[in-house]
């Protein structure tokens, strides 16, 4: 598998840790149409802040995978899980470009066999680099916050529901448990 490393500008002011301690791969979706406009999203600065909110790795829709973020590397990409987790983000377009709508919580884009092999092919490979991780998450499963529709305040929808209905979640736990045993 190869890994097309492109760091993003502030990966050198991200907090280092030992990689002995990453224990989860937790999976997102960038519910953005490109892996360019990911990009672009990934270099915004948090508020007052030199870093930005960054997966580790991005798969595209062709399966090409690329590193933003090195593993050894505090990356900001689930809330309060950061420090012993590696994000994996899977181009995909969600529930882009009305994410809290009320009336657009169900994303209809399928994910690549391309996306799914190269993600298989990622666990695999982080796995043999960092021998401690041991579980796997969605980022819907960490980050369980409501917050008020933008269309209608009185109904609150999740902040996070990725990576979403349609992946292929218990084919990757298959999958997962075969290469963690």
């Amino acid at each position: 598998m190869k890994i097309i490393k492109d760091l993003v500008s502030y990966n050198n002011l991200l907090q280092k840790r030992n990689v002995k301690d990453i224990r989860m791969v937790v999976l997102h979706i960038t519910e953005l149409p490109t892996l360019t406009y990911a990009r672009k999203a990934a270099e915004v600065l948090l508020s007052g802040k030199k870093i930005g909110v960054c997966g580790h790795y991005y798969i595209n829709r062709d399966g090409k995978v690329n590193q933003y973020v090195e593993v050894n590397r505090i990356a900001q990409h689930v809330f309060l899980k950061n420090k012993d987790s590696i994000g994996i983000e899977i181009v995909n377009r969600g529930r882009f470009p009305n994410w809290f709508s009320s009336k657009n919580q169900v994303p209809t884009e399928k994910f690549s066999n391309s996306q799914i092999s190269a993600l298989l092919s990622l666990l695999r490979y982080l796995k043999k680099e960092v021998p401690s991780l041991s579980e796997i998450k969605k980022h819907s499963d960490l980050d369980r916050r409501m917050i008020p529709a933008k269309d209608n305040p009185q109904i609150k929808v999740y902040r996070r529901i990725d990576p979403g209905p349609l992946f292929p979640w218990g084919i990757i736990v298959k999958q997962w448990e075969k290469i963690n045993s």
